[in-house]
C-alpha cells in the first residue's frame, strides 16, 4: 500500500471530485495512484512480459506523483454562478467547478443576510476570472481544513491581488471561522 493511500469507500466516494480536480490540474490523485498501483500488481501477476508492463504502469503513476507540488493545487476560471456569500462556480478549461472559500462563513439560504452576501460576492466576482489555491497549497487554512467539502473545492481565491474572502469579511457579508482559518480572517487589515 502506498503512503497516504485511502482504501475502500472513502476513496470511491471522493472519486468524482478527485477526478474533477485531477482534470483541472492534470495530475493524478492519491486514489488514482492507488488504482494504478493495484493495476500494476494485477498485471504483474501474469507472465514475465506482463510483469514488466506492471512495473512500467506503477513507475508512470509514481513519476506523475513525484512531479506533483503545491503548484498543482492552483487553478483559475471565470465565475459563472454565485450560490451564496462563500460558494461559487467557475468554468475552468470547460469544467464546471464549485468552490468554497476556506476559513470564512456567510449566511446560508433562508438565513438573514443571505441575499446581501450573495449579491456582494456577485459584485466582486461574477464574470471575473479568479485564481484559487486549494487548501494544502499554502492557504491560511492549511492544517485546519479539508481540501474538499460536499463536492466543492475548498480554497483561498483572488481577483487580481485581492483576497475575495477578506473582501467579504471587510464588507460585513462574511465572518471569520477561526476553527478553519486559524484566525487569519479575524481582522480586515491584511
Amino acid at each position: 500500500m502506498l503512503p497516504g493511500h485511502r482504501s475502500g469507500p472513502r476513496c470511491k466516494e471522493g472519486a468524482r471530485l478527485t477526478y474533477r480536480a485531477a482534470a483541472l490540474t492534470g495530475r493524478l490523485s492519491a486514489c488514482s495512484i492507488a488504482l494504478a498501483f493495484r493495476l500494476s500488481l494485477s498485471i504483474g501477476r501474469g507472465p514475465a512480459p506482463m510483469h514488466i508492463l506492471g512495473i512500467v504502469a506503477l513507475g508512470a503513476a509514481l513519476g506523475l506523483s513525484a512531479t506533483a507540488s503545491a503548484s498543482d493545487l492552483f487553478f483559475s476560471g471565470r465565475v459563472t454562478k454565485v450560490a451564496d456569500g462563500d460558494t461559487f462556480t467557475i468554468d475552468s478549461d470547460g469544467h464546471s467547478v464549485r468552490v468554497r472559500f476556506c476559513g470564512v462563513d456567510s449566511p446560508e439560504r433562508r438565513q438573514p443576510g443571505y441575499a446581501e452576501a450573495s449579491q456582494a460576492l456577485g459584485r466582486l466576482t461574477e464574470g471575473m476570472v479568479v485564481r484559487c489555491v486549494q487548501v494544502g497549497g499554502g492557504t491560511p487554512c492549511d492544517g485546519h481544513s479539508r481540501a474538499t467539502n460536499r463536492d466543492r473545492i475548498v480554497a483561498q481565491c483572488f481577483v487580481g491581488e485581492r483576497d475575495i474572502a477578506m473582501e467579504m469579511i471587510c464588507s460585513g457579508n462574511a465572518k471569520d471561522w477561526p476553527k478553519f482559518s486559524g484566525g487569519y480572517y479575524a481582522t480586515c487589515d491584511r
